[in-house]
């Protein structure tokens, strides 16, 4: 990719790569954007997910891993990207988000390739249930120590990285804690949480619907949070499945030397599709509300909910699935956790603006 007057420019004769991260901002993949065998071969793209990173958005109980599916196909569509590649790193929730892209809009989406290499520990609190989770995060609105930061940091990295992680990464991962959800931006941080916590069991039936090219990347450790929403290669029926195994990593895209080798696997699946005769698909035409529409009369047709049909399809929440009592709970919460946030007193990990000390 290049630059002009400070646009992107995508090279059209190059493959797209969307990267997908997950809970994590984009600064994460910089294993990725910093190869050059992948810096130079493709378009990479990433964007920073709701409530993460840069981007900055309200809080809203209707969130669900559909609704963000419809965000990245929006985007895409909103910058003229030609159909793409996706590389969903990070674990479940991701893959939920590519599973979702590809079942709304199969003519966009080239291939997937899905990187899951982290064993998680049974103890972990964030695997556990909605309570436990919902008064871990209370504790975090409400907490004035660095401590406690700390141990929902290195919580948050059990859950994103797997139990094999290094200690520089846990450093990593509570240090954008403490930059993205200390003081009144704690409540941000059950934004994406609850996805993965209410999020319903996976409709297994879909999966018949994926037709492209799967690459799965893991480790001979790799275990799932929530067995009920992980895509098995099994269940991929139509799909031309790969898999690589790595040798015992933890979340291995973000490391060395883990990182080249799963870039290098990645590039070798998308040019090989290349190889095989694997035509470039071309934006479908009539504009952004023509392709927004489709992705939610899809939506309509494989959920039986003919009543999505008369919401607005350029809004991401007509693509929601979450149901009322979910959205009242969430709502509930949300609320409990902006009040603890700004009943904090100046001290502790904050200072006189509100920004936390570190150690």
């Amino acid at each position: 990719m290049g630059r002009s007057d400070g646009v992107l420019l995508f090279d059209p004769h190059k493959p797209t790569i969307l990267l997908l991260q997950g809970s994590l901002p984009i600064t994460f993949l910089d294993r990725q954007f910093s190869d050059p065998d992948l810096h130079f071969a493709f378009n990479l793209i990433a964007f920073d997910a709701r409530s993460t990173g840069q981007t900055e958005n309200s809080l809203d109980a209707c969130r669900d891993t559909w609704r963000d599916a419809a965000d990245l196909a929006q985007a895409m569509q909103l910058l003229g990207l030609p159909s793409f590649h996706i590389f969903a790193a990070g674990g479940q929730l991701v893959h939920l988000y590519a599973l979702r892209l590809v079942l709304l809009w199969p003519s966009l989406v080239k291939s997937i390739t899905l990187v899951d290499a982290g064993a998680r520990p049974e103890e972990s609190a964030i695997e556990r249930t909605d309570e436990v989770v919902t008064e871990a995060l209370k504790e975090v609105s409400a907490c004035d120590d660095l401590e406690t930061f700390e141990w929902m940091g290195y919580e948050l990295a059990m859950f994103t990285f797997g139990s094999g992680i290094t200690s520089e990464m846990v450093d990593r991962v509570v240090e954008h804690m403490l930059i993205d959800y200390s003081g009144l931006k704690a409540p941000r941080y059950y934004d994406f949480v609850m996805e993965i916590l209410h999020e319903p069991s996976l409709d297994r039936s879909l999966l018949k619907h994926v037709q492209i090219p799967v690459l799965f990347i893991q480790s001979d450790c790799t275990t799932a949070v929530r067995p009920d929403v992980a895509i098995r290669q099994a269940d991929l029926t139509n799909a031309q499945v790969r898999t690589e195994t790595l040798s015992s990593p933890p979340q291995a895209h973000t490391m060395e030397p883990w990182s080249r080798e799963i870039n290098a696997f990645l590039r070798d699946f998308i040019l090989s599709q290349r190889s095989l005769g694997t035509k470039e698909r071309a934006l479908t035409r009539g504009g952004l509300s023509a392709v927004m529409g489709m992705g939610l009369r899809r939506l309509a047709d494989i959920s039986g909910r003919a009543d999505l049909l008369k919401r607005d399809p350029l809004l991401s929440n007509s693509f929601s699935l979450t149901s009322l009592p979910v959205i009242n709970k969430r709502q509930q919460v949300i609320e409990e956790l902006i009040s603890l946030s700004k009943a904090k007193k100046v001290g502790g990990i904050l200072d006189e603006d509100g920004k936390p000390f570190r150690k």
